[in-house]
């Protein structure tokens, strides 16, 4: 069990408070950030957040806190990319598969890999990254977005369907389009 962390007064307890719901939200989404310790994350976003609030004014706390809560989204996503890399570097470095698991043991290590089907089963930090997306879009975006993935519709179609121009059809598209792209997810459209 993991002692809790006294900040004193460097934090007000709103602080501290975005900081944990945030990592919180983050560590249920993304796969790579369930394996770190709660308070590691939380104690590692927090020295960021004081190395840096002193370069911005705010013009009341409501104001810093939605600063706050940008500042560590953005905090999150860097660590979980930068876990995700160090995870990716890890399957560069070779090593034989066929030494002994253990000093006395002889089993092989290649014995103990799983099956090539299971290794990649998650996709949760792109369901993460698309449901931003998605949260970023009107409700006749989400509408357009349902139509196409789910009944792959084209313009004309959608645009039948829902009683609009296609032409309003094909900007509203362009307009998603440009999301996934600003996050760069050019593969998904």
């Amino acid at each position: 069990m993991t002692k809790k962390l006294n900040y004193g007064d460097l934090f007000s307890g709103k602080e501290v408070a975005v900081v944990k719901n945030l990592v919180n939200q983050f560590q249920r989404k993304i796969e790579v950030l369930k394996r770190e310790d709660f308070e590691d994350l939380v104690q590692e976003c927090l020295i960021e957040w004081h190395c840096k609030k002193d370069n911005f004014t705010f013009e009341n706390e409501a104001h810093m806190v939605g600063f706050l809560s940008k500042f560590i989204k953005n905090k999150l996503k860097d660590l979980a990319k930068e876990r995700t890399t160090q995870k990716r570097k890890a399957l560069y470095q070779s090593s034989s598969l066929h030494v002994p698991l253990f000093e006395d043991s002889e089993e092989m290590v290649i014995d103990t890999i799983p099956d090539e089907s299971n290794v990649f089963n998650s996709n949760s930090e792109l369901d993460f990254i698309i449901s931003e997306i998605l949260d970023k879009l009107s409700p006749y975006q989400k509408e357009i977005c349902l139509l196409i993935m789910e009944e792959e519709l084209s313009d004309s179609e959608i645009a039948e369907r829902t009683n609009k121009n296609r032409s309003t059809v094909f900007r509203e598209r362009k307009r998603i389009k440009k999301l996934f792209e600003q996050e760069g997810l050019n593969k998904f459209l």
